[in-house]
């Protein structure tokens, strides 16, 4: 296993009329020999070709890469001691699953004539060479349970088992880096679990760098060590799946960390310990001057239906519900909100909301989440006895 190292690197393309656009943007980032890291972000926003950076398959316009210590600006992919899974899989039709996962070590264990057809099964050496690649194949075939399936071509295999041998092929060069471009967007919802509890076993197994990359939250909180989140070519913030949950540091982080997503309203300082939202004044002290709009952050499981109504409790008309099994999301109008706000509680709560009815709502507040104008997050102060069992 080897660390990564990008030191302020940037991409440019160019346009077909010539004006620039700017994809990374002076972009530095340190991962961990053995560290699984995801790259996280919407489309568009360069993890993807960040990724390809770092496997050599794209040259940054600015800055540096090193692996294992050593800068590799220059040097060809098959120089850098990376393994990339691609989302297409990448599988040669023609070729038989264990043609597959050979090839890697055919073409760095042959030499070119002994890779020669018809004389170069001929050649000296050949024969102890690729009795080491068919043991090394096995191997991991057994590993990733495709024994079975090595006489299959990619074309008989489900999209799982299709994954599987991607995987396998990139397990067998033994690389110190694993780099994975969104390698689950192609299969079903049942499927892509699975994958995610193979792909983090396999992780637990090998101990290697692994780089990630997706747009999807749910498997970078969780396969992650720590996840970097990604938006117009700039890191918007990095850290564990657990401290990007309850400490984002901008309102960006914050929505796109979450499901349902958070819910934003507007708000605004009342004191040095209050703030008005919807109606309500929520007992939260900040460092803003009186009279300073807030964007106040209430995860749907923070907040809950209660009896009756308070100083710091919401009122709220139900718009929809969804039932999600043992769960149901609530989707309501606040005072002053024409954005609906969304909470999630048990099906048993639910059970008592209907359309159009008006209930009240109760939040956490040591949950809440304060936001400035610009986006970022601020720090807050909840008196102890504000606890949300008080207006229970």
């Amino acid at each position: 296993m080897a660390s990564i190292a990008l030191d302020r690197i940037a991409k440019v393309f160019t346009r077909p009329d010539g004006s620039p656009t700017r994809v990374l943007d002076e972009l530095t980032l340190q991962v961990a020999a053995g560290e699984f890291l995801t790259l996280l972000g919407p489309s568009g926003c360069g993890k993807s070709t960040l990724i390809r950076i770092i496997a050599g398959l794209e040259p940054q316009s600015a800055g540096s890469v090193s692996i294992g210590g050593q800068c590799v600006d220059g040097r060809h992919p098959r120089q850098r001691d990376v393994a990339m899974v691609f989302q297409s899989y990448a599988l040669y039709p023609h070729m038989t699953v264990e043609a597959n996962l050979a090839l890697p070590l055919v073409m760095r264990r042959l030499t070119a004539l002994q890779r020669a057809p018809w004389i170069g099964r001929w050649m000296p050496g050949y024969r102890r060479v690729r009795e080491t690649i068919d043991r090394d194949v096995r191997e991991v075939a057994g590993a990733l349970e495709l024994t079975h399936l090595l006489e299959r071509k990619p074309g008989q295999l489900s999209g799982g088992q299709r994954q599987r041998v991607a995987l396998a092929r990139a397990m067998v060069r033994q690389p110190s880096v694993f780099l994975m471009d969104e390698p689950l967007s192609n299969l079903d919802a049942k499927l892509r679990t699975q994958m995610r509890a193979e792909i983090t076993a396999l992780h637990r197994r090998l101990r290697t760098t692994f780089v990630y990359v997706t747009h999807d939250q749910t498997e970078a909180m969780t396969m992650s060590d720590r996840v970097a989140v990604m938006f117009d070519g700039r890191i918007e913030q990095i850290g564990p799946p657990t401290e990007l949950y309850a400490r984002p540091a901008t309102r960006r982080v914050a929505e796109f960390i979450g499901t349902p997503q958070i819910n934003s309203i507007d708000g605004i300082v009342r004191s040095a310990s209050t703030i008005e939202v919807a109606g309500a004044v929520l007992p939260i002290g900040t460092c803003l001057p009186t009279g300073s709009v807030v964007t106040v952050g209430l995860r749907p499981e923070s907040l809950t239906p209660v009896e009756r109504a308070g100083a710091t409790v919401l009122l709220g008309r139900v718009q929809r519900i969804e039932h999600m099994g043992a769960d149901s999301y609530v989707y309501f109008h606040v005072l002053g909100q024409a954005r609906a706000l969304v909470l999630r509680t048990s099906a048993a709560r639910a059970a008592g909301l209907q359309p159009e009815m008006v209930f009240h709502v109760a939040t956490s507040l040591d949950q809440v989440l304060l936001f400035d104008s610009q986006g970022r997050a601020i720090d807050s102060v909840v008196p102890q006895i504000a606890s949300v069992r008080s207006f229970r």
